[in-house]
């Protein structure tokens, strides 16, 4: 309604006498006349009105124009004088606006603006003073921020989530899922590490896709993120219930079943009351200001690495190569039991390489936590070296110790015989080391107890952020007078991460809190792609631009123009072959970002032709482009949308096809070849798009192929998901989008903001307008005129 009312108010009628006879005179002649007269020429525009003014945009607005048949044909044969050809160019000549026969035309242009107006919505940024310090010391040096990766991410990957793989996906291979998780994190933490570069403020994902992408982009990213934290937790005070009932043999599960049973599959066997006590228990102490201690957290990090090098070692001392090669007593027999089902067909990999990309997809979950080193930026000494290093090293000591455990445990016992709830103490158990059982327990809890309060720790902040920004309930950021924290954001969190650890099994969390990440990951990196081509600021003000013709748009595609700074074509042809890449990890935004639009580019105003063949030539960039506009921009973001979709069947077809692979299948092998043939031709189009000439602190290495791949990896994880964790997501991820197209677009700051500045320009450009109509002289200079 409120669109229809603006438009209904903003109806205007002008009319130009002897345009042909005094150009000055044509200007001063500008008049409200009636609707009978003649011919009505009609537009409808979000961002021009009233249409001869310099800067009076940002509103809806129907002019309809009075002119004579000879005006409307000289339009038509581009035969007007200046002043005449510039005003009317953009108008549609129809008979006078009685009756309905100027209706279609607008009711086609009020579409068109609703789809640009929903589109401004959805990417309007937050605006962050970045001249003005935190007041954050810059003291943190790279073992640091080394210590706070692995501290954040060592916990229910080593205690829990070795046992589980090994027994019910991967088998002995899980120490290769390990391997392939920790690649798929590595290159996701460079492409973190880039974007959070790109906004030198302490924060989240969130905050950097809210200020550099756009507003339904960090929804998307901080509603993740909510996820992610809140089945964060629950996992790790589930593993931490698992092993207090190891210690206590099982006597409070036992103690919960004889009070009620759940069934069915999708379930716990019984309320975890202890988990659900303790998570608000920890919730209680964050809400009411307890505050993590860097001194208590040192030293469950050391109790940490001390456990697991004991675990590594004394597992040595009975680790047994010939548990990697068991045969399969049910393989080729007609047992249809669930022991000969769990045991695959025996050996190293007993259930194939499907077993071991689905086993990646879980202990994808083991390195979550790194993220924390990228947010650290403000305070690092040299966050240039520092951060990177930190990550690579974090997650490779982490590597290494989720591979020792592995080891070890598959070593010792075989795989199918393991305890998927809490492996190492029924490891030492089996051997006959009591003693190291009730030690090993006992630093398990105090680490898991560390990582459940990091996992908590920084979910108030997010939700406090969303909340400040109006995407989402505003009464869950509201601080508490007292303790400066959102309180009811805060217990209401913790609330539903206590009922989730209650009812929920381990795995099914673990799956869950896998795809929240690998999404959450994946849009931050088509982002830094996006961003990485993104148009040159000193270009996008230049009116030289590339020609946008199809031809010169393919040839660009491999640089064939030859354009040796990156434009706005040569940006969106990297963010088009970027967009593609983009859906499935942090990867994405780094690319795009390193395209983007030249500074120097964007100034001038010798803007690139938009014609069809200019296009397709800026897709390989024939048409030479050397700086990155906005041209290259767009393209490189649709080729980045382009190679998400095409990774997609690809990754579906190997995990379904990956024994007629390794048969060697030759139509298989063929249609493998033609799946990545498009995949290798959209990065070499990326890869020909001129970048951004943005300046960063940090830069992700070979772009775009870098990103590229670790976006094929995270892909490659979430297809190996199960349907169920799909349904469970999609349902949460509809609950987000109800809450922000009901409430989060209209109450959002950053939308209220930008209405207030357009108020404030239109009724300045108004009073201009009408001033210099009263006068006389309204615009002599036709560049004034759009």
């Amino acid at each position: 309604m409120g669109l229809f009312f603006t438009l209904s108010n903003a109806l205007e009628c002008y009319v130009c006498d002897n345009q042909e006879d005094n150009k000055h005179k044509c200007l001063q002649s500008i008049k409200t006349c009636e609707q009978d007269e003649d011919v009505c020429m009609t537009e409808v525009k979000w961002g021009s009105a009233p249409y001869w003014t310099v800067g009076a945009k940002k509103q809806y607005y129907i002019s309809k124009k009075c002119a004579t048949e000879s005006h409307c044909r000289r339009i038509r044969e581009k035969n007007m004088p200046d002043c005449t050809y510039l005003w009317y160019v953009d108008w549609k000549c129809s008979e006078c606006c009685r009756g309905d026969r100027c209706n279609y035309f607008i009711f086609v242009r009020i579409i068109k603006v609703i789809m640009v107006k929903v589109l401004e919505t959805f990417t309007r940024k937050k605006w962050i003073d970045l001249s003005v310090e935190s007041g954050l010391t810059r003291c943190l040096s790279t073992l640091d921020l080394t210590a706070l990766g692995i501290g954040s991410t060592l916990g229910v990957g080593v205690y829990v989530l070795a046992g589980s793989v090994a027994k019910v996906a991967a088998g002995p291979a899980v120490i290769i899922s390990f391997a392939i998780a920790a690649i798929a994190s590595i290159f996701a933490g460079l492409c973190y590490a880039e974007f959070g570069a790109r906004v030198p403020k302490a924060g989240s994902a969130y905050v950097y896709s809210y200020v550099t992408v756009g507003e339904f982009i960090a929804f998307l990213i901080g509603w993740t993120l909510i996820l992610e934290y809140v089945i964060g937790a629950a996992s790790v005070v589930k593993g931490l219930s698992e092993y207090v009932d190891a210690l206590l043999n099982h006597e409070m599960q036992n103690f919960f079943k004889s009070i009620v049973q759940f069934e069915g599959d999708h379930f716990s066997k019984y309320p975890d009351l202890f988990a659900f006590t303790i998570t608000m228990i920890f919730s209680l102490a964050i809400a009411f200001g307890a505050k993590e201690s860097s001194v208590v957290n040192n030293i469950f990090t050391l109790i940490n690495l001390g456990v697991v090098l004991f675990v590594i070692g004394a597992g040595c001392i009975h680790a047994n190569f010939k548990n990697w090669q068991l045969p399969s007593s049910c393989y080729g027999t007609n047992d249809n039991s669930d022991d000969c089902k769990n045991r695959g067909k025996g050996g190293f990999a007993p259930f194939g390489i499907a077993g071991i990309i689905c086993g990646a997809a879980r202990c994808f979950y083991g390195y979550i936590g790194f993220d924390v080193v990228a947010t650290a930026g403000e305070e690092a000494r040299n966050p240039k070296k520092s951060i990177p290093i930190a990550i690579v090293t974090s997650l490779t000591i982490v590597f290494l110790a989720y591979f020792g455990v592995s080891s070890v445990l598959t070593l010792t016992i075989p795989y199918y015989q393991q305890n998927d709830k809490a492996p190492l103490p029924f490891m030492f158990d089996s051997i006959g080391w009591g003693w190291a059982k009730m030690l090993v327990s006992l630093g398990a809890i105090c680490a898991l107890c560390a990582s459940l309060l990091g996992a908590l720790f920084p979910l108030p902040r997010v939700i406090h952020a969303m909340a400040s920004d109006g995407l989402i309930f505003k009464f869950m950021g509201k601080l508490h007078p007292r303790f400066q924290t959102p309180l009811i954001g805060t217990l209401t969190a913790g609330f539903l991460t206590g009922i989730l650890s209650a009812i929920f099994e381990l795995d099914q969390l673990v799956d869950m809190m896998s795809l929240g990440t690998l999404l959450a990951y994946s849009i931050v990196a088509a982002c830094v792609l996006i961003l990485r081509y993104e148009e040159s600021e000193a270009f996008e003000k230049r009116v030289d631009r590339d020609p946008r013709t199809a031809i010169f748009i393919v040839k660009q595609l491999i640089n064939i123009n030859r354009i040796t700074m990156s434009t706005k074509l040569t940006g969106q042809i990297s963010a088009c072959l970027i967009s593609i890449y983009a859906y499935s990890t942090v990867a994405s935004c780094v690319l795009i970002l390193r395209y983007k639009e030249c500074e120097t580019f964007e100034k001038r105003d010798d803007r690139e032709p938009r014609t069809v063949i200019y296009i397709v030539k800026q897709l390989l960039n024939l048409n030479n482009t050397t700086r990155s506009t906005k041209l290259t921009s767009q393209i490189a973001s649709s080729l980045v949308f382009l190679y998400i979709l095409s990774c997609i069947p690809t990754t579906l077809f190997i995990i379904n096809s990956s024994q007629h692979i390794l048969n060697g299948s030759f139509s298989t092998i063929g249609v493998l070849v033609a799946f990545i043939s498009i995949l290798v031709l959209i990065l070499i189009c990326i890869y020909r798009q001129p970048v951004s000439d943005k300046k960063l602190l940090f830069s992700v290495p070979l772009v775009p192929f870098l990103p590229a791949f670790s976006i094929f990896i995270n892909v490659s994880l979430m297809m190996t998901l199960e349907a169920k964790v799909w349904y469970l997501f999609t349902a949460w991820l509809s609950i987000g989008l109800v809450i922000y197209f009901l409430y989060g677009i209209k109450n959002s700051r950053c939308g209220s903001q930008l209405t207030n500045l357009i108020s404030e320009k239109n009724q300045n450009n108004k009073r201009n307008v009408q001033q210099e109509i009263n006068n006389g002289m309204a615009y002599n200079n036709p560049s004034f005129v759009e």
